[in-house]
């Protein structure tokens, strides 16, 4: 009588592999970097425009100034009589186009800070939360000016002494960058946009 060998345990199938294991589709929480929230993504597009929308502020206030000087000279004229001293119009026009230069520079050196601030709240940086806070003085400061230019327009124009034209388009750029500074506190106290630029939760998850 013949015996029957007994059956072979079945092989375990291999799991398949997939296609591309560093996709982001298969790449696990603690193998590549999280997604950042939509709210901080929103709030980096408040604070661009912001930034963007302040830089070509300064530039068009420049240019007025530098076409319709008048009034700074005036005010140097004024300066200097009271003084005493006896100011030719030469030294008063040199005067008053190194004023618009040193301050154009100086809004500068300020806009430069807040686009490396922005820089380091896209990235993730350790220092994003001081960002942040800079960010949020900012926001604050352009608001009350958004406001000041809406309930007060006659008095900005007055004070600017700058061509119509250059004063509804530096009204309407103070607006936009108002409204962007506005969102932009709103998305910034947000609960998950807080815990994004969290330096210590990012290094513990």
């Amino acid at each position: 009588m013949t015996s029957i060998p007994p059956l072979a345990p079945p092989k375990p199938e291999k799991p398949e592999k997939p296609e591309n294991p560093g996709s982001a589709s298969h790449v696990g929480p603690a193998g590549g970097e999280r997604r950042p929230p939509e709210a901080l993504r929103y709030l980096l597009g408040c604070w661009a425009v912001m930034v963007f929308g302040e830089l070509v502020h300064q530039l068009v206030n420049a240019v007025g100034l530098v076409i319709e000087p008048s009034a700074l000279k005036q005010a140097a004229a004024d300066a200097a009589r009271e003084r005493g001293e006896d100011v030719s119009d030469a030294l008063i026009t040199v005067s008053t186009y190194t004023s618009i230069a040193m301050m154009t520079l100086f809004q500068l050196a300020i806009i430069a800070l807040l686009a490396f601030a922005l820089g380091a709240v896209a990235r993730r940086k350790e220092w994003a939360e001081t960002a942040k806070r800079l960010f949020t003085v900012f926001s604050v400061f352009f608001v009350l000016r958004t406001i000041f230019v809406v309930l007060a327009p006659s008095a900005v124009a007055g004070a600017s002494q700058l061509p119509v034209a250059f004063v509804a388009v530096l009204g309407i750029i103070q607006i936009v960058v108002g409204v962007a500074g506005g969102c932009g506190l709103i998305y910034a106290s947000r609960k998950e946009v807080q815990e994004a630029l969290s330096f210590e939760s990012k290094k513990d998850g």
